[in-house]
């Protein structure tokens, strides 16, 4: 995605820049166009191989899995990232997965914001992609890249760029 919105902004052609050459030429650059933040830092447990899920079990604010979730929005993570967002002012923050909208926005310090649909159809796919905008942000939610359900084809993916350009 972020390949293709490089390339819808700048109007290259692709695979002028392609997802490799963007992987090895300009992810996470210094004063590069991107950042990466996962809303919750360690893996759910049914990702952790058995030292992890021993460790999490031992430590009160990890385990069960509420526990943890518990901590991260209200033990200082969530308003950390809202924090981080006010100070970098980003002009798009894109989220991926729409089960966890209400995740994202409290995460974020969208809550309250209203929300504007959009629905991208580059072929016979639709893909709805919910946008807020909050303080000269856009958060945009779409669905999660790869599965039957998701953002999963080049074309879609390239649609996606393209619809993120227009705020950059």
């Amino acid at each position: 995605i972020m390949a293709a919105t490089r390339a819808a902004t700048l109007r290259e052609t692709m695979p002028g820049l392609d997802w490799r050459g963007y992987f090895d030429q300009y992810l996470y650059a210094p004063r590069g166009w991107e950042f990466k933040i996962n809303l919750y830092p360690l893996p759910k447990p049914q990702q952790m191989d058995l030292s992890q899920i021993e460790t999490f079990r031992r430590n009160p604010c990890l385990s069960p899995n509420w526990r943890y979730v518990e901590f991260c929005r209200q033990g200082g993570r969530f308003r950390f990232i809202a924090e981080q967002r006010r100070r970098m002012r980003p002009k798009v923050i894109l989220c991926t997965g729409q089960a966890e909208e209400e995740e994202f926005l409290l995460a974020f310090g969208f809550q309250g914001v209203p929300c504007s649909e959009h629905h991208l159809q580059p072929a016979d796919l639709v893909k709805t992609l919910r946008v807020y905008s909050h303080e000269g942000t856009q958060l945009v939610i779409c669905p999660k890249v790869g599965g039957p359900t998701g953002i999963n084809s080049d074309t879609l993916l390239d649609a996606m760029g393209a619809f993120l350009s227009v705020w950059l």
